[in-house]
Formats: structure tokens, C-alpha cells, sequence
């Protein structure tokens, strides 16, 4: 293989946690499918090949904050669950598991383990597709590759090269869908009568043969495209050679399917081969160069019929000079309940020099780029980026400043509220020549110093009133007066949670404000992927998205008929008394 050339092979599926955007439209399901299951119905298969790449996209949303990113039972809400969720990455168990087997249990649920059924969310086809990309987590792409020159060898002249080639073919879905992986070894290891060729076969041979033969049957990406380019300093105009550069295969939900990695040449060229060419995945390229983080400005898809493209890296030297930092605007948003005002802020810099401005060192001895003021008595805060901490009556933030592209920095916390009034003052320590404001619309007034009312304006089904200022600046601050404040925190029958901790709802508003498109979404993730310890904040509002989903099954099966009285009432009572907890320490926090 050349120097600068990477061969993105067929790899497990590697996904990165549910951040962000996937957070926040997380339906949470708490399967342990090493607990024998419901007996599927006979025959049960799925009508058409199974779709990986389907799968993978629906497992971000549906599976990974209890199962984990990688499928190892490790998500984000794991913790916090009663029974640990299953660890799909586990080879042993997964030998054991059937594929109709995991449908059933997707399909109908298990109620005694707290998981509720996903027929009335998923499509059959859908939940298909998330029990073959679950099934695929336990095995290694390194098995399925030997198991392919190991099929070609041992098995290939009965079944044919792709499988269809004799009266048993194996690349009919329904075929091995109520048997086991263990179920099939043990059936051809004794390697006699027509299956005597197996016999020179080692066992991990036959497991690696099998992996593969399983692979035969649902739908796998075409892998012939490339991608190329080139490394280039931004600063200087100069090509970057030896560059290390990685790159990610992003999924329809925004996970991160795959990641390879290559060098790049003394020309500060690289390729990037044998890539799925599916336009429902895109592509990002990442490198560090002098101990900055840079990525690719937009995702990279494959067109119909374009099998090569192209896509350049620009990095940049470094500087500390504070002259190129400045703030562009201000977003904020604020909702109102159980005795907080809840509030979400977006940082816009820029940064129009050539260079990527790192900041100067701090007390603390790490770097700094960013002051962000709270208001006095803020609490819950928390910064959407892994380098900010809290300095003296602020928060300092240490990502670098690159130029061009907007940098924006978003930071949510709860201010107590006393009364029905209360004056906030939020110190600034940059030039603010814009700030628009959106305040959910729940009978409050609000004024302040440079702040203009624009009217009332609807956003996804709430009307919040929009206010804009300019020319904010450090001696004045962003002060606000804010009278006949709402106090009591419900939860709606659509689900939503009222006061407490909004920010959910305020962060997708934010993003909505900075204009970005839903084509971006999923790009997004990655680019907040590796700065957010979104592990350590998202249990809490992902145990309430669960509790919300369970409670809404449980009285649509209640209302079926398909559970007794008691039943309900008792998982009714438990799950409710669960929920109150929450929004009370939301309340509280």
C-alpha cells in the first residue's frame, strides 16, 4: 500500500455516544436479550434483506444511550437503569441470540425488564434492520474478511461464490433467521457426509466462515469509492507533508460508522479507498497540527454515479495575540418554571486573521481563548466544551479560535427566582455588536438597556417573545429586568418538561437561529463529538425521555387489553414516582 493511501476495509460498526442533537431526540429502550424471549412466532423472518446501513442509522437514536455507541451496554443512561442493558459486543452470548429472536424482543418488548415495545415506533423493516446491525457488533471485520477467503475455499463450490448457487441458498433472509450462530457450528463441526471438507477447518475457521456466510443475506454498502486530497497551511500556502488525517464514516443518524486512518505523502497528498459509496453517509477528515484540532468545513457524499472525490484539509500556525479574537453575537434563550429562569446561551466569535488563536496561558496553567460571564447566583452551568472551568466569578474556555468559520460556544445553567421579579445582570467581556433574544411567552415582562421588543413569534408549537439589541459592551453588560415571572413547573400531555431544566428544547432553537440546516445535523455531532463530556450530563434528561416512553406504552397496552389492571398500575405508580424524582431534582439543582 502507498505512503499517504489507507484502505478503508468493511469494519465493525464504531459509533460515537448519542451527543448533542442525538440527546435530545433520544427514545430510550432498556433490552437485556441474553434473557431468553418470548417465543417468536414460527416461521418469523424478514420479508426483505436487512439493511446495515439502516440499522446503523436508527441504532444512535433508539438503542445507544442504554446499549452504548459501540453496542458494549455502556450508554450514557446505563448507569442509572435497573438491569444492565445488554452488551451486543460480547461474542459469546451473541453465538446464542437468533436474529428472530432479537426482532421479537424489539418488536413486543419485555415488560418484566422495563422495556417497552417498539412495534408502534418502528416498522417491521425497521426493527429488522436494528436487529442485524445489533447482531453485527459481536463480530470483528478482521473474522468476516478471513471468513470470506475461508468460505471461498471450503464452501464455494456447492453454494456458490455469493451463496445462491445450489438448493440451499444463503442469501435468503428468512433462511438462518430462527437459527444460531452456535446452533449452525455445532451442526457442521462434526464435518461428515456432505460437509466432510470441513473437517481441516479449525474451529475459529468455521466461527469466521459462518460470520461471513451471515453477511450473505441482508444488504452491505458497495465499497469502491475514494476520497482525496490534500493537507495545505492555511497561513503560509504551504503543503503539510506526514500529516496524519483521520477519517469519519458518518451514518444517517450522524453516527460514526467507521474511522480509517492514513499519512500524508511529502506532496501533502492522501487517499482514502474502498469506501461506501451510499449517499445516505458522509464523510469527515480530522488532523492536528501543533496541537490544534481541524476538520474538514462540510461533510463529503458520494453523488449517484461518482465513484472519486475530493476534499482538502487546511490547517494554520498558531498565535496568542488576542487582536484576532472577536465576538460577532449573542443568542439566548430563557423559558420559566419551578421557581428558575432557564437559560441557554450561544458565543459567536470569529477570528479574521490567518492564523488559529490559541490564547495565552492561564493561573491555572491551561490555555485560555474565551471569558464567559454568568449571571450572579447561576447554577446547573454547563459549557459545551471539555476545556472550560470556572475562574474566580467566570468561566474561562480554551478552544482555539480558527480563522474563517464562526466558533460558537453554547453554555445553559439556571438562575433562582424569588418572587415574581428578578434583575439580571450578566457580565460581558467583549464587544457585543448583536444579541437577539427569544423568552418563552409565559405572561412575563421583560426590559432592558439596549434591548428592543420585536414582537411574539412561534417556534416548533411555543410562542416566545423575540427582543434584539447592538452594541453591547463591557462596561454595561447585558442587563435585564424581568417582572411578573411564572413559578410552577408542569409536565404537558405532549411530554415536554416546563421549567426545570429546558434546555433541550432551547439548545435545537439555538442551533435552528445559527442557521443550520438539517443536512448539517448529523456533521454536527462530530464536530461537538470529542469536546463534550456529554456522558456526565446526559442521564438525567435521558432517564426522562424513558420514563415519558414507558408511561406512554404501558397506557397504550393498558388500553389494548394486553395487560391486567394491577400490572399497570404498579409499573404506573413506579414510573411516575420515578419521574416526579427527576423534575424535582431538576427543580432543586
Amino acid at each position: 500500500m502507498r505512503r499517504g493511501q489507507s484502505s478503508f476495509i468493511p469494519a465493525k460498526l464504531i459509533a460515537v455516544s448519542v451527543l448533542l442533537f442525538g440527546l435530545f431526540l433520544v427514545l430510550v429502550t432498556r433490552a437485556d436479550f441474553n434473557q431468553p424471549a418470548q417465543a417468536a412466532p414460527p416461521g418469523q423472518s424478514p420479508a426483505q434483506p436487512p439493511s446495515l446501513i439502516r440499522g446503523a442509522g436508527l441504532w444512535p437514536e433508539n438503542c445507544a444511550p442504554c446499549h452504548g455507541a459501540t453496542g458494549l451496554g455502556d450508554g450514557p443512561s446505563a448507569p442509572a437503569l435497573e438491569f444492565s442493558p445488554t452488551n451486543f459486543a460480547d461474542p459469546a452470548p451473541a453465538k446464542e441470540r437468533t436474529l428472530a429472536g432479537m426482532f421479537d424482543v424489539i418488536k413486543n418488548g419485555r415488560m418484566e425488564r422495563f422495556m417497552p415495545p417498539w412495534k408502534e415506533r418502528l416498522t417491521d423493516r425497521q426493527i429488522w434492520d436494528v436487529a442485524v446491525y445489533a447482531q453485527s457488533l459481536s463480530v470483528s471485520p478482521a473474522d468476516v474478511n478471513a471468513g470470506q477467503s475461508v468460505y471461498a475455499q471450503a464452501c464455494a463450490d456447492c453454494h456458490g461464490e455469493a451463496g445462491a448457487a445450489s438448493e440451499i441458498d444463503l442469501t435468503d433472509p428468512g433462511l438462518l433467521a430462527n437459527t444460531s450462530s452456535q446452533a449452525l457450528f455445532d451442526g457442521l463441526r462434526p464435518a461428515a457426509g456432505i460437509h466432510a471438507s470441513l473437517a481441516d477447518l479449525s474451529d475459529e475457521q468455521l466461527w469466521q466462515s459462518l460470520a461471513f456466510v451471515r453477511t450473505l443475506s441482508i444488504e452491505t454498502p458497495s465499497l469502491d469509492g475514494m476520497l482525496s486530497g490534500q493537507v495545505r497551511n492555511g497561513t503560509t500556502g504551504d503543503l503539510v507533508p506526514d500529516a496524519q488525517i483521520t477519517l469519519y464514516a458518518l451514518g444517517p443518524g450522524g453516527n460514526i460508522l467507521q474511522t480509517a486512518q492514513a499519512v500524508a505523502g511529502a506532496d501533502g497528498t492522501f487517499t482514502f479507498e474502498d469506501l461506501n459509496v451510499d449517499h445516505t453517509i458522509s464523510y469527515a477528515l480530522e488532523s492536528f497540527y501543533q496541537g490544534v484540532r481541524y476538520l474538514s468545513p462540510e461533510p463529503v457524499i458520494f453523488l449517484p454515479d461518482v465513484k472519486e472525490v475530493g476534499q482538502d484539509l487546511t490547517v494554520y500556525e498558531t498565535t496568542d495575540d488576542a487582536q484576532a479574537l472577536a465576538q460577532q453575537r449573542l443568542h439566548r434563550i430563557m423559558t420559566f418554571g419551578g421557581g428558575f429562569v432557564n437559560i441557554a446561551d450561544v458565543y459567536v466569535f470569529e477570528n479574521d486573521t490567518n492564523r488559529a488563536y490559541v490564547g495565552a496561558m492561564a493561573e491555572d496553567g491551561l490555555p485560555a481563548t474565551v471569558k464567559i460571564g454568568l449571571p450572579s447566583g447561576a447554577v446547573d452551568v454547563s459549557i459545551q466544551d471539555q476545556t472550560a472551568r470556572p475562574f474566580d466569578d467566570y468561566y474561562l474556555v480554551g478552544q482555539p479560535i480558527l480563522p474563517g468559520d464562526e466558533t460558537m460556544i453554547a453554555v445553559s445553567y439556571n438562575v433562582p427566582a424569588d418572587g415574581d421579579e428578578l434583575a439580571l445582570e450578566t457580565p460581558l467581556f467583549y464587544e457585543v455588536p448583536f444579541i437577539n433574544i427569544l423568552a418563552s411567552d409565559q405572561g412575563q415582562t421583560i426590559e432592558g438597556q439596549r434591548l428592543n421588543f420585536e414582537g411574539v413569534q412561534a417556534f416548533q408549537g411555543n410562542d416566545y417573545q423575540l427582543f434584539s439589541g447592538a452594541d453591547l459592551s463591557p462596561e454595561q453588560g447585558l442587563v435585564m429586568q424581568i417582572k411578573d415571572l411564572p413559578s410552577m413547573a408542569t409536565v404537558s400531555e405532549a411530554g415536554a418538561v416546563v421549567g426545570g431544566n429546558a434546555n433541550q428544547s432551547q439548545t435545537i432553537l439555538l442551533w435552528s437561529l445559527g442557521g443550520l440546516g438539517v443536512a448539517m445535523l448529523a456533521f454536527g455531532l462530530l464536530y461537538s463529538a470529542k469536546s463534550t463530556p456529554s456522558a456526565q450530563r446526559a442521564t438525567g434528561a435521558e432517564e426522562k425521555s424513558y420514563l415519558l416512553l414507558f408511561l406512554s406504552e404501558l397506557e397504550a397496552l393498558y388500553e389494548a387489553g394486553e395487560i391486567d389492571e394491577a400490572v399497570y398500575r404498579q409499573f404506573r405508580a413506579e414510573k411516575r414516582g420515578l419521574l416526579k424524582q427527576i423534575l424535582l431534582q431538576e427543580a432543586q439543582s
